[in-house]
């Protein structure tokens, strides 16, 4: 599905951001082809913007138009909270992100998969209630909420993959990560969201 990433480094406060963001750039990358599975990483082009301003969402919608197509089903990937942390993003941040795919004609929903350790996401109706909790759900967003852990095989060189079915039966995907520090890999963010989030919970265990 296409995709739009978007990670908010001023969100998380507390954690300082690694380099100062006080004025829009943009770069544009090379994309590198895929082999495995005939996919393709397609270039990107990467803004910064210390704040949602009009410009922020001028080039949203922009991105969105020449990405999505019209009236496309789009998955807005996230982390809705784990009970306890206060460090995602809150229910109010991501409801103008529902309206604004919305009002161009698309139709959102939230997406998240369940986790592959012990705990309140451990399942999709575990996840689904703390969720709730944290004001995702359907009529506090607009939009329907969805947990799941129903997966599509893909061999890899390493392993075989489960990707969620929801993010591949999707239109186009809206990645929205908050970014935190990580034992593993130093810092999560928007790959982290997708690479994790995007596989079931037997791949996130392997």
């Amino acid at each position: 599905s296409p995709a739009l990433f978007s990670s908010f480094y001023h969100i998380l406060s507390g954690f300082p951001c690694p380099s100062p963001i006080t004025s829009w750039s943009e770069k544009l990358a090379p994309g590198p082809d895929i082999a495995e599975n005939n996919l393709m990483m397609t270039p990107i082009s990467l803004y910064h913007t210390a704040s949602l301003d009009q410009k922020f969402w001028t080039i949203l919608a922009e991105q969105a138009v020449k990405r999505f197509p019209s009236q496309g089903k789009i998955a807005i990937k996230l982390h809705m909270g784990e009970p306890g942390n206060a460090y995602y993003l809150k229910a109010p941040v991501v409801r103008p992100f529902v309206a604004f795919l919305q009002a161009k004609g698309f139709r959102p929903f939230l997406f998240d998969s369940p986790v592959a350790y012990p705990g309140p996401r451990r399942t999709a109706e575990k996840y689904l209630a703390s969720a709730a909790k944290h004001g995702f759900t359907e009529k506090e967003m607009g939009c329907p909420v969805v947990i799941s852990d129903k997966s599509r095989a893909f061999k890899g060189s390493a392993l075989t993959y489960g990707i969620v079915e929801e993010l591949l039966r999707a239109d186009g995907i809206l990645f929205l990560s908050h970014v935190k520090g990580h034992f593993c890999t130093g810092l999560g963010g928007a790959l982290k969201n997708q690479g994790m989030g995007g596989v079931d919970s037997k791949t996130k265990s392997a």
